[in-house]
């Protein structure tokens, strides 16, 4: 994965919709039931993320919903059982055969494959095009092995996967729809195909799928919970693919990897695209939360109404930014929640002179508030642009009481900032710029948009040939007394230009 210029960490966490806050605990005890219930493997490891977290996540009252009721945990009209097709549910007898069978003659007939309550075990077993799936509900009914799906399908109400293996998708997989479903299991960052609880598989393609009010569980060893990896070539990408109304609970790396690499054969003309992230929960991840990277044309995905508790309590990785986009472009980030980090709550990175075309608008950034034990250094800026050009950066709500500047601009040029709020709550002298703008970052304008700092020197610095940053109608907010009192608004070094209209300082 690209890295940016100098290593900057944050933590961050993106606010769902509140009415989805009511889910997380709901969806938390449905997993802990299969513990009790009668289809449970003992040997099942807890995955609570209270050993992580300094304070609960929020308490639930509801599932997730949208004012639309989700689909009952009852057998569907014509649906065949599985059991008919000699299927033990016991979890130790091998079920690969009878679910297969099932699958078939149910997929013949247009009908579901009926899951009662059990653990059916199964070895590698890929599903039949067209295949649907419908259990007794995810804290009952489990499909317990490496399951891959064909495509044309919808599954419910079941938990699908084991320890070590990832659930997969055949090549060219199209229009699925899961509801309801907990994924679990997973392999390491050394298992192959393996790698992450939910795979998409490099030199394959798959498209419309949608995963609607699913749990996708911490992977049960050092990997993420979902990796995607396009090839950037036809054939080989994925698109349209969605998460709604999901929670992710913390995997130990990261809880959403989507990459573009080469093959080494292929042409890169293409790339992944509308890898979307809607009203999702994001437990703390152990390295970057969601990270989008690519080296070639991919990105246009969106990221909106999710609220992210964090990122970077896993020491084994150096990285802990909450949301990464390396080398994506026209990527929108909308209507989030952030909060505190070990690295970046934002890590942009981009290529000079490349128009990332990214939109970040009506967010909240809270470096106040923390779910890890981790915190950011001095190092760790809260929102970090390297070689962004023409982002808008608008409507957002940035405020911290860690780390370093709120904001940092590395060859970042042409990028519009207006109405937001930065503010650094740290006592007089304790506190930093709001604002380092460094490394030849040109034409940057700030418009209407509030600093308020107990900085010593500055609210914003301008260095390193930074031609051309603009402010107009922004308020200051500077100390009236103490020895930060004579801090101005905007610093810069001789010979840059920086131009002011209408700004207003406030002590």
């Amino acid at each position: 994965m690209r890295r940016p210029v100098a290593a900057k960490t944050g933590h961050r966490i993106v606010g769902v919709r509140r009415m989805l806050l009511g889910a997380v605990t709901v969806l938390l005890a449905a997993i802990g039931m299969l513990a009790t219930s009668g289809c449970s493997d003992r040997s099942q490891p807890s995955r609570s993320p209270s050993p992580i977290l300094t304070s609960p996540l929020p308490d639930s009252g509801s599932p997730i919903s949208t004012g639309a009721p989700l689909p009952t945990a009852t057998k569907p009209p014509g649906a065949l059982s599985v059991g008919a097709f000699g299927a033990a549910a016991d979890g130790s007898t091998d079920d690969t055969a009878a679910v297969l069978d099932a699958a078939r003659a149910a997929t013949s007939k247009g009908v579901a494959v009926w899951f009662p309550r059990g653990t059916y075990a199964v070895g590698d077993l890929t599903l039949p095009r067209g295949a649907a799936l419908a259990g007794a509900g995810a804290d009952g009914a489990w499909l317990k092995g490496r399951v891959t799906f064909g495509g044309d399908g919808r599954v419910s109400d079941l938990r699908v996967g084991r320890d070590g293996a990832a659930t997969r998708f055949s090549n060219g997989a199209a229009n699925m729809v899961f509801r309801s479903v907990t994924f679990v299991g997973g392999g390491g960052m050394d298992s192959g195909e393996d790698q992450g609880v939910i795979r998409f598989s490099a030199a394959r393609s798959a498209a419309d799928i949608r995963f609607v009010a699913c749990v996708i569980d911490a992977n049960s060893a050092n990997g993420n919970g979902v990796s995607m990896v396009s090839n950037g070539r036809a054939g080989a990408t994925y698109r349209d693919i969605t998460w709604q109304r999901c929670l992710f609970k913390g995997s130990p790396r990261m809880n959403i990897e989507v990459i573009q690499r080469s093959d080494g054969s292929g042409l890169m003309n293409t790339g992944y695209s509308h890898i979307d992230l809607l009203d999702c929960a994001f437990d703390p991840s152990g390295s970057e939360s969601v990270s989008y990277d690519a080296v070639g044309a991919a990105g246009e995905c969106t990221i909106s109404g999710c609220t992210f508790y964090g990122a970077g309590w896993n020491d084994a990785y150096p990285y802990g930014q909450g949301i990464e986009f390396n080398g994506a472009t026209r990527m929108r980030f909308v209507g989030n929640t952030v909060y505190r980090c070990r690295g970046s709550m934002i890590n942009h990175s981009g290529s000079v002179g490349v128009d990332a075309g990214t939109i970040i608008k009506d967010n909240v950034f809270d470096g106040t508030r923390t779910f890890i034990k981790a915190v950011p250094s001095r190092a760790a800026q809260t929102i970090y642009f390297s070689g962004v050009d023409g982002a808008v950066f608008s409507g957002n709500v940035v405020r911290t009481n860690v780390g370093g500047e709120l904001a940092y601009l590395a060859e970042s040029s042409n990028n519009r900032f207006s109405d937001n709020s930065w503010t650094d709550v740290r006592s007089n002298g304790q506190a930093y710029a709001c604002v380092l703008i460094t490394d030849s970052s040109s034409s940057n304008a700030f418009i209407g948009d509030r600093f308020e700092t107990a900085a010593g020197a500055t609210a914003v610095y301008v260095r390193k040939g930074s031609q051309g940053t603009v402010f107009r109608s922004c308020v200051f907010v500077l100390p009236a007394s103490g020895r930060a009192a004579s801090a101005s608004a905007v610093a810069a070094d001789p010979g840059l230009t920086v131009t002011r209209t209408g700004d207003e300082v406030r002590q």
